[in-house]
């Protein structure tokens, strides 16, 4: 390779890596802390409107999706808070703008894939229904999912 042309590829590579240094990987459009602050929202508005006991609650917390009426009630009560779950449907569009929102890449792309999978899900009698046959869907579909409690 003649020096100019082996300089041009220097030059380029270079260019390419301050380029991949200036952009680093998305991260969520919420910050940790906002996101937390959300979720006390969250829980300050649903918690006593569903009745779900603290405990309960704190289950939920470390990642169990407790099999309850007042578990699926209050996974109801979020979802609706978020605009997620309308007239006893969820709203696949907003949920993955949610998402995208909240979460970093790899995980979003997760949890959406395992929301796609179950956008048949039959909708239930009334919306704790619906998202407890939801809910226990995506949990088939990824056990890893956690419901932000």
């Amino acid at each position: 390779m003649h020096r100019p042309a082996a300089l041009l590829c220097l030059a380029v590579l270079v260019a390419l890596a301050a380029t991949a240094l200036c952009y680093p990987r998305p991260a969520p459009v919420v910050t940790p802390e906002q996101y937390e602050k959300s979720l006390k929202m969250l829980r300050n508005v649903c918690q006593p409107k569903t009745g779900i006991p603290a405990d309960m609650l704190e289950r939920m917390k470390g990642g169990e999706f407790v099999q309850d009426e007042k578990a699926y009630c209050y996974t109801a009560c979020f979802l609706q808070t978020m605009m997620v779950l309308k007239n006893n449907k969820v709203d696949s569009k907003m949920f993955k703008m949610q998402v995208k929102k909240m979460m970093l890449p790899d995980a979003a792309a997760r949890v959406i894939n395992a929301f796609t999978e179950c956008e048949g899900t039959p909708a239930g009698a009334e919306p704790c229904e619906t998202t407890g046959l939801f809910i226990n869907c995506v949990k088939k579909v990824d056990p890893t999912f956690n419901v932000p409690a």
